[in-house]
This record gives C-alpha cells, sequence and structure tokens, in this order.
C-alpha cells in the first residue's frame, strides 16, 4: 500500500494506481453534492454549547481530502476546540506513513476574525480508507460570551485567501474532493449553517455561508511559490505532492521546478514535512505565501 498524503488541496498520481476508480470519480465528480451541516443549539450567557459537523451525501467513490472553515461573531461566542469525529476513523491513520508527522485531522481557530477552519486529508490512495457515506466530522465545543443575546450563525464557507499566491482573486471553492490525474478534482457542497441562540435570541447576527463550488486545478507550470507539483496552482495537492516524495521518493520524486517551487518553510533547508504544513496553513487561510 503506498502512502501520499492531501494537506487540503491534493496531488495528481494519487488515483492513478487504480484505474477503475479514478474513471468513475471523474465521470460523476461535477455531478455530485457533498452536504456540510452544522448543528444549532440554545445556551443561557456564558454557557457551553457543543454542536456537531456532519457531512452527507459523501458519493461512492469517497472523500480522500476535506477542507473548509466556519465563520462566527467572536463577540457572542467562543470556540474552544474541535475534534475530531467518527466518520474521520477510516483505517488510514493506521496506514499512512506521514500521519506521524502530519496528522490526517488539523482544525485551526482564529478569535481575533471569528474563523476556524478544518481539514481532513489522507495520502493513502486506496478509497477503502476515505471517508464515505455519511456521518460526524468534527464536534465543535464553546461557550457564548457573558453579558451578551443574540443569535451566532456557525456559517460553513469557503477559506478566505487568495486563489494562489499574488492572483489578487478571492477563493470561494471548497476543497473537498480527491487527487486525480490531473489535480484536486473537488466536489460541490451544499452549506447548512448553524445556529447558537444565546438566551431570548434578541439581536441576531448573520453571517453569509459560502456557496456549492466545484473545480480543478488549472495546467499551467512554472515557478509559483507553493505549486510543488507544477500545474500552475496551489492546492492542497501541492501539499500531497510534498508528502509522496518523501514517503516514495523513486516513485513520487517532485521535478528540479516543484522541489525548488515547494522549500518554503525554513531557509533554504530542503523538501519536508514543514512545507507541507506550511502550505497547509496557507490553504486554511493562516498566512500568506
Amino acid at each position: 500500500m503506498k502512502t501520499k498524503k492531501i494537506v487540503i488541496g491534493a496531488v495528481s498520481a494519487v488515483l492513478a494506481l487504480s484505474l477503475p476508480v479514478t474513471t468513475a470519480m471523474v465521470a460523476v465528480a461535477a455531478d455530485d453534492t457533498v452536504q456540510i451541516s452544522v448543528g444549532s443549539q440554545t445556551v443561557e450567557p456564558g454557557g457551553s454549547f457543543s454542536v456537531d459537523v456532519t457531512l452527507s451525501d459523501i458519493p461512492d467513490s469517497g472523500l480522500q481530502c476535506c477542507q473548509f472553515s466556519l465563520e462566527y461573531d467572536p463577540s457572542l461566542v467562543k470556540i474552544s476546540s474541535i475534534t475530531a469525529g467518527k466518520l474521520t476513523e477510516t483505517g488510514a491513520s493506521k496506514g499512512d506513513g506521514t500521519a506521524s508527522s502530519l496528522p490526517l485531522f488539523n482544525q485551526y481557530i482564529d478569535e481575533s476574525t471569528g474563523m476556524a477552519s478544518v481539514i481532513w486529508t489522507t495520502a493513502l490512495d486506496d478509497p477503502t480508507y476515505w471517508m464515505k457515506g455519511e456521518g460526524v466530522l468534527c464536534t465543535v465545543k464553546g461557550t457564548a460570551l457573558k453579558d451578551v443575546s443574540g443569535k451566532a450563525e456557525i456559517a460553513v464557507t469557503a477559506t478566505a485567501r487568495e486563489t494562489k499566491p499574488g492572483s489578487g482573486v478571492e477563493n470561494t471553492e471548497y476543497d473537498l474532493g480527491y487527487v486525480g490525474t490531473s489535480g484536486l478534482v473537488r466536489y460541490a457542497v451544499k452549506a447548512n449553517n448553524g445556529t447558537i441562540t444565546i438566551g431570548d435570541g434578541s439581536g441576531s447576527q448573520e453571517t453569509t455561508g459560502g456557496q456549492a463550488t466545484t473545480g480543478g486545478g488549472s495546467s499551467s507550470g512554472g515557478g509559483l511559490k507553493g505549486d510543488a507539483n507544477v500545474d500552475g496552482d496551489v492546492t492542497i495537492a501541492d501539499a500531497v505532492a510534498i508528502l509522496q516524495s518523501i514517503a516514495n521518493s523513486d516513485e513520487y520524486a517532485l521535478t528540479a521546478q516543484g522541489a525548488k517551487n515547494a522549500d518554503i518553510a525554513g531557509d533554504g533547508d530542503g523538501v519536508n514535512t514543514n512545507d507541507a504544513l506550511y502550505i497547509q496553513e496557507w490553504d486554511a487561510g493562516l498566512h500568506e505565501l
């Protein structure tokens, strides 16, 4: 079993080793829509809440990578933790050789902006270890602030960042899908937001959720920072390409240009897992490349 990791975005050769699966997934990807749903709860000011984020209508081919953001009002609620749910228990953590250096499930919470990013990826190319069906992806826990009342929407959104470094174009896509022979193949998304109602719920707060999108990588390569697979784009696929090259350099070696593009963390210290993590964090909107 080969290991290759998607760190939110993804990499091309993952499905090339399983032609029947690859062909089926490419055929149905544009027509399938994954639903992301956030639970709702009513709490008193200062009270704690715990809501599940579930995925449903996952195509039979499965999800190899999953990344999106949750937007909320930090003046009404504080998110303290986001923990992996049962849907992520695919067995991939035991077979994925890169899981020890970069966990399959990651979450980032920015209290200052009211934005949290959720990530699950696996480097395994065997769809048996991908997320399928429906279930709880993660559980979000937090508290309502004291002396406030209102409705704090927890909205599912695409991560706020540029589509690629220096583009000046805002990202509107979710990274839910798999790595095909041409790069990351995205499924469409239907977002179902949740609400934390505080006290009597007066003074509601509205947040605009993300819209269903699909997409794939662009095709032209070059010296783009972070573009490890040299497809002219920066996605989770590039983090996967880095991890694949580390796990199996004979089969998944980066090109000379790809290695140059990928060496972004540290000061010319070579391509390593820190570079994959840096791309993952960029894809989560935490910093610039």
